[in-house]
């Protein structure tokens, strides 16, 4: 466990430098954030979808891009825009993460990954016991989009959050009260792209013993610190947000 910590945790880290400086060199004003002077940074699997087809249009706030190729991107700028995230409860996170890539994901890239690493014929129960088990396996697959940390997204190449408003999911009155504040619009946060459990309570089960255990404290681990730090402790049970 100890070794597939490190190696993960010193390709994530690679990962968010590559990111920083894939922004300082493309610098440019960004026209998604003319609109309303707001910049969405988001996290997969924690309503995305559901705020840019409810708040903003198709066309804007495009992809899972991290803050830190924001900053890096743009500048004396990012400090002139209103930056917030939405922050989900980090076991349902996880839940809804394997699910969606079980079933095939969104994209083409997505179902190729999802049929490479075989998740589309697995149960969750099996998923976790070879992430646990399988050290390569793991590290392919928790450096998938949609299964790094939120606080991946969220913060510096230090671990220092840079987002100005982390906004919970299962609050959706602080969402709705941020948007109709911040950008003038006045609607109720529906679910969108809702994922499908074929047995809930037995993923459940599954999850709730899952996230006791070391591996993923090690790997959630800030993004629980994080969660509790916005709405107190989280849970798995609930009956099945996208």
């Amino acid at each position: 466990m100890k070794l597939r910590l490190i190696v993960w945790q010193a390709v994530v880290f690679t990962f968010k430098v590559y990111m920083f400086l894939k922004g300082f060199f493309s610098r440019k004003r960004n026209p998604e954030l003319t609109d309303h002077g707001v910049l969405f940074v988001h996290p997969p699997k924690s309503a995305g979808l559901a705020i840019r087809k409810i708040y903003f249009s198709d066309e804007v706030l495009r992809g899972h891009l991290p803050a830190v190729y924001w900053r890096s991107a743009l500048g004396k700028e990012y400090k002139k825009v209103k930056v917030f995230s939405i922050i989900r409860d980090p076991a349902k996170r996880f839940r809804s993460a394997f699910f969606f890539m079980k079933n095939g994901g969104l994209t083409d890239r997505d179902r190729k990954v999802s049929r490479r690493l075989g998740l589309h014929r697995m149960e969750f129960s099996d998923f976790v016991e070879r992430l646990e088990s399988d050290l390569l396996f793991s590290c392919r697959v928790l450096l998938i989009k949609h299964f790094l940390p939120q606080v991946w997204y969220v913060t510096d190449c230090f671990g220092d959050v840079i987002v100005g408003d982390l906004l919970p999911l299962e609050q959706p009155e602080k969402i709705e009260t941020w948007m109709s504040q911040n950008i003038g619009i006045k609607k109720e946060l529906e679910r969108v792209n809702e994922t499908f459990y074929p047995d809930l309570d037995k993923t459940n089960a599954d999850i709730e013993s899952f996230i006791d255990s070391c591996f993923f404290q090690k790997i959630y681990g800030k993004d629980i610190a994080l969660w509790k730090g916005l709405v107190g402790p989280f849970n798995a049970r609930s009956s099945g947000e996208g």
